[in-house]
Formats: structure tokens, C-alpha cells, sequence
């Protein structure tokens, strides 16, 4: 998954708040899945819940990936 570039993820979250405004908390939340997952939020998560837990989710691992060149 490439990198996004912080305007692509600033356009996400700003997809996300209109989808939020209108009441489409389930379209907001996969908008914001979208969003690469910071490291140390995916070690405590994989942690916590097991590494097939961020795959079931659908999160964007591509800092992970970058970082231990996945």
C-alpha cells in the first residue's frame, strides 16, 4: 500500500467529517480505516488483539510495511 501524501490524507479526513455531518457514521469510519495507522498504534493493536484483527479491519498497515520493508 503506498504512502499517502498528507494532502490525499487531509482530503480523507475531510471526507470523513462530511460523511459524519450527514449521519453516515459507517462511511466515515471506512474513510478514516483508510488512513495509514501510526506504528506504535498497530505493535499495541496487533498486541492486543492479534495481527489478523488489523487485517479483519481492513487497516492501513503502510507505515508497518515501510518501516520493516513488508
Amino acid at each position: 500500500m503506498p504512502t499517502l501524501t498528507r494532502e490525499e490524507r487531509f482530503k480523507i479526513l475531510q471526507e470523513a467529517h462530511a460523511a459524519e455531518k450527514r449521519g453516515d457514521r459507517e462511511e466515515a469510519h471506512r474513510m478514516r480505516l483508510r488512513l495509514p495507522l501510526p506504528v506504535h498504534l498497530a505493535e499495541f493493536m496487533k498486541k492486543e488483539f492479534g495481527a489478523q484483527y488489523l487485517i479483519d479491519i481492513g487497516a492501513n498497515l503502510s507505515e508497518v510495511e515501510a518501516l520493516y520493508g513488508i
